[in-house]
């Protein structure tokens, strides 16, 4: 057992007013069901304990280029934090000067209260009798999010996208010590409040995709795909235009087009054919 977790958990807990103390730790944990006949049940064990079910984060500059990495193997209580402290690391921090005030307000370049609900569902609906991570792939313009497990008791993505569901607990123990710390609530509102968090974003989307035996959340810059496309629309009016032209047209610098560029290259949609002077661009078509 992890001192630190177990303090976290006891100051999270008298802190959300949601569960009154013995004041005794072990009479607490044996209250709430984490401790039962004398033993530590295994939603303690991940929640306070050593264990061997991780969060992998990577930071990626193409699909296939990590620039930076790291894997959290922590007690679950502490590991949300370790993530999040991760993500902020790896994406753009913007300030903003408004309103009747002169005070700098901090922008992330997504909605960390939003990354961190769509963390936490992760957490505490995977299913942890499947030994993979929980991973995060984080992208210069995009965030994903896929955790093991199937969606339980007919729930389906469309429900959860209205929010009219009843919420199904796979981990119960899990859950309740997440809701008691104030972390989390039980009646399925988690994606209501991610589509309000969103709202003051109108740059960004985000979809849920059930993968068989895995769910995933894709978080995506929407304006990155309209830039996108209407460089696709140059090259095929065009096929012989250079960046320069590009980065002219749609006044941007020529390094934008390029990652812009990159990443279309990535996704296999474009390719180079020939040098930079006098080759020409291909738009692939799928075709699979």
């Amino acid at each position: 057992m992890d001192h630190a977790a177990l303090n976290v958990f006891r100051e999270k807990i008298k802190n959300s007013g949601r569960y009154k103390s013995t004041g005794n730790l072990q009479k607490d944990c044996e209250k709430l069901g984490l401790i039962k006949n004398k033993k530590l049940t295994r939603a303690t064990e991940l929640l306070f304990g050593l264990h061997h079910t991780n969060i992998h984060i990577g930071r990626f500059k193409t699909q296939t280029i990590i620039i930076d990495d790291l894997m959290i193997r922590s007690p679950l209580i502490l590991a949300v934090d370790e993530a999040i402290d991760f993500i902020k690391k790896n994406i753009r921090l913007a300030f903003e000067i408004g309103g009747e005030t002169t005070q700098r307000k901090e922008r992330w370049q997504y909605p960390i209260p939003a990354i961190r609900e769509l963390l936490l569902n992760a957490i505490v609906h995977r299913d942890y009798t499947d030994p993979t991570d929980v991973i995060i792939k984080i992208f210069d313009e995009e965030i994903e999010i896929t955790n093991p497990g199937k969606l339980l008791g007919g729930l389906t993505i469309e429900k959860i996208l209205s929010g009219n569901y009843v919420p199904k607990h796979r981990n119960k123990l899990i859950v309740e010590s997440f809701y008691l710390t104030g972390d989390i609530e039980k009646y399925g509102t988690g994606f209501r409040r991610v589509k309000e968090w969103f709202k003051d974003y109108p740059e960004l989307k985000y979809k849920i995709l059930d993968l068989k035996d895995f769910i995933q959340i894709k978080i995506f810059n929407v304006t990155e795909n309209v830039t996108e496309n209407i460089i696709l629309k140059e090259i095929e009016n065009n096929n012989k235009i250079t960046t320069n032209e590009l980065a002219k047209r749609l006044n941007l610098t020529r390094r934008t087009i390029a990652r812009y560029i990159s990443n279309l290259k990535e996704q296999d949609v474009l390719k180079r054919i020939g040098p930079d002077k006098g080759g020409y661009w291909k738009i692939i078509n799928d075709e699979k």
